[in-house]
């Protein structure tokens, strides 16, 4: 990759949790414990009030330019203080 392309590019991260439970659909394909991959500092999973979401969100943006975050739509209602408390940053 050329490094002057990198503000070009769009960085994404792709959420398996949201909260602290395991979706039942990903508990059936994976062993997962979302306790210890927030633990280990996962990227993949996002914990904590509202707020803490928000601020570990921002963090990923300023740090590893992580700019679009997916996620199942089973976590919409959970994301969306989030998202609301991202909205215009």
């Amino acid at each position: 990759m050329h490094r002057d392309r990198w503000d070009e590019l769009e960085l994404s991260c792709n959420l398996l949790a949201v909260g602290e439970e395991v979706p039942p659909w990903l508990r059936r394909f994976m062993d997962v414990d979302v306790a210890a991959l927030a633990a280990a500092g996962s990227i993949a999973v996002l914990t904590g009030t509202a707020q803490e979401m928000a601020d570990r969100l921002a963090r990923r943006r300023e740090v590893a330019g992580v700019s679009y975050v997916t996620v199942n739509s089973g976590f919409a209602e959970q994301l969306a203080p989030v998202v609301e408390r991202l909205a215009g940053t």
